[in-house]
């Protein structure tokens, strides 16, 4: 009767819920003790460990890495001291699978720890009492990562919460069951790159190019989404996203862009107008300067022409004048003139160079005034702004690596619109109902023959020759259907119609073993069957142990069997690699193998040799 009292079932006791200091202490406080059973005898293993602090006197100063998981922690509990005394240096803090269901309990937590980067909390299933996040009015700046898979938590309540973690990074939301994405703002996602949203309802691209601007996105993973479709739309002036809600500049924006309308319709000059004229004046003006410029500086050049002219004119003179001195004067006379003469030829020689440098001095600066200034033809200042602007409404413009596997992508024009990204070049696009069908190899093919800007897909790189070889699969196997994709005409162009690969059989005729016939000099050792997979040396083995003969030789094939093709020449052909398979030699059945002695006269008692010392004297009478 007692028996079966105790072993009636009753309600099964739960574990007792725990706060967050009393988890902590419980495991890294207490020494871990492990047991095992080393021969009937049970061993209790304990592990002591006293790692840096750091010069802090906190008990477990050492800790960087606190790891929580399945603790059933249900609560904060934190000390009035706050975690000073605790645990102070955590950096990274994983809180999954527990019982957190309150935000406030939470944000207690993490807010006690000041170098906190890391924080997962999957697998709570939290939730925003009392609107708790939209009174949360201070914010964690140190928080890099955070994980929020199967939390349950609202699109909306993660902008919140990311609002008040301005260094925020990385961003997981998986298995939350969105479906629609708010495009209203964008507020606590301007820093992050790493962006983790799989397995959720997300079934439009519509949704998932909400997401277009932000600014530093690098990697998006969207696997395991019911996406149909993928779309890239080129984003015109008046395509924007609000970031930061701020209702006044919007208005403002809106206001400035209506006045414009209005004055473009009274006949006004629009701001882009007005600054096209200004340029224009001042561009004219700089012309006629120019132009002032060069007529100035040819009349210096020609001065400088009319100089030269007289000072040539006034030597020649002074030339004259010395010869009629030379018949009247002595030899010192003549000498003053010899000296006269070489002052005359350096004077002129001086006149010479001065003019010439004045010639290219004038030309160089009449190529220079040629050339107009490169800051005359610069484009307004408006204008470079709407370039830059319109370069920074790129959606998804730094997007380098995305993941869309496992989704129900069908098109091909949807595949193509991935080429559209503009810095995209790492792809991973498995198991989608676009090529289900087809062979893993010819999918990678079209793949990449699909993808020009893709330089890794799927994890493995993609080089040069493996593009070519896919881009020519890739006409090939649509130019004889019906309907070809936008990409196929491009392809077409590039490498031009291609002729179908003829399909050819290799394995026709093929054969595994092979009955070859031994001969030596003509006559007919033995026949044995081999294996066409075998080594040459097989060959040679055999006729070692079986022929008897041990001397040097070489092997011959003569492809006499029935099997090769009769319009080709016989085989005939030396083995001399052991090493290579029989097949490499082309050896079928019914073939030939000819051994052929090198010295013919060394012969062995009990072997076959003396035959082929017969056939030799034979040979040699007949000759």
């Amino acid at each position: 009767m007692m028996e079966a009292e105790r072993k009636r079932p009753g309600k099964r006791r739960l574990p007792r819920q725990k706060s967050f200091t009393e988890a902590l202490k419980e495991k890294y406080c207490s020494p871990e003790i492990d047991s095992c059973n080393s021969g009937g005898f049970v061993v209790n293993i304990v592990y002591h460990g006293k790692p840096k602090t750091n010069g802090s006197d906190a008990e477990l100063a050492y800790l960087r890495n606190v790891v929580l998981c399945d603790r059933r922690v249900s609560k904060a509990g934190i000390p009035s001291d706050g975690l000073r005394s605790l645990c102070p240096n955590v950096i990274d803090l994983d809180l999954s699978g527990n019982l957190l269901d309150d935000w406030s309990e939470v944000v207690n937590i993490i807010s006690h720890l000041p170098f906190l980067k890391f924080l997962n909390l999957s697998r709570n299933k939290l939730v925003n009492k009392q609107n708790f996040l939209q009174n949360w009015g201070t914010s964690l700046d140190k928080i890099e990562s955070l994980v929020l898979n199967e939390t349950d938590v609202a699109w909306d309540e993660v902008l919140t919460v990311a609002s008040h973690l301005p260094s925020l990074q990385e961003l997981h939301t998986c298995k939350n069951g969105y479906t629609h994405l708010s495009s209203s703002t964008l507020r606590g996602l301007e820093k992050v790159k790493y962006l983790k949203m799989n397995y959720n309802q997300i079934d439009s691209w519509e949704e998932v190019w909400k997401l277009r601007h932000l600014p530093e996105l690098d990697t998006l993973i969207l696997s395991g989404n019911p996406l149909k479709d993928v779309v890239y739309k080129h984003i015109d002036d008046t395509d924007h996203v609000c970031i930061e809600t701020d209702n006044t500049a919007t208005d403002d924006v809106d206001i400035s862009s209506n006045q414009d309308e209005e004055d473009d319709e009274n006949g006004n000059k629009s701001p882009a107008q007005y600054a096209t004229d200004v340029v224009e004046q001042v561009l004219v003006e700089a012309f006629s300067e120019l132009e002032q410029t060069i007529l100035d500086k040819s009349e210096v050049v020609q001065q400088n022409k009319d100089r030269t002219v007289v000072d040539k004119t006034a030597d020649k003179d002074r030339n004259i004048d010395n010869d009629r001195k030379i018949d009247n004067d002595s030899n010192a006379d003549n000498d003053r003139k010899i000296d006269n003469d070489r002052t005359a030829e350096n004077d002129s020689n001086a006149d010479n160079d001065r003019t010439a440098d004045n010639d290219r001095t004038a030309d160089n600066d009449r190529t220079a005034d040629n050339k107009v200034p490169v800051n005359f033809y610069l484009e307004p200042e408006e204008n470079h702004n709407d370039s830059s602007s319109g370069q920074d409404r790129k959606a998804f413009r730094k997007l380098k690596s995305l993941c869309v596997s496992d989704t129900c992508i069908h098109s091909w024009d949807h595949l193509w619109a991935l080429s559209s990204f503009p810095n995209l070049e790492s792809l991973r696009i498995q198991n989608i109902k676009l090529m289900s069908e087809m062979g893993e190899d010819d999918r990678r093919k079209l793949k990449i023959a699909s993808l020009p800007n893709i330089k890794f897909l799927n994890g493995s790189e993609v080089f040069c020759t493996e593009r070519e070889k896919a881009e020519r699969y890739f006409v090939r196997y649509f130019m004889e259907q019906e309907t070809q994709p936008e990409r196929y005409k491009e392809l077409e162009a590039k490498h031009g119609k291609l002729k179908p690969i003829v399909d050819i059989d290799i394995s026709r005729g093929f054969m595994e073993e092979a009955k070859l016939t031994f001969s030596l000099n003509g006559m007919t050792l033995s026949k044995e069957t081999f294996k066409v997979k075998d080594i040459v040396q097989e060959l040679r083995v055999f006729i070692m142990k079986k022929l008897g003969i041990r001397q040097m030789y070489k092997l011959f094939h003569y492809g006499c069997g029935p099997y090769h093709p009769k319009n080709e020449e016989v085989l005939f052909q030396e083995l001399q690699s052991p090493l290579l398979q029989m097949s490499r030699y082309d050896i079928m059945d019914g073939d030939e193998i000819q051994i052929r002695l090198s010295n013919p006269f060394r012969v062995r008692e009990g072997s076959l040799q003396y035959l082929n010392v017969l056939f030799y004297l034979v040979e040699c009478d007949y000759k």
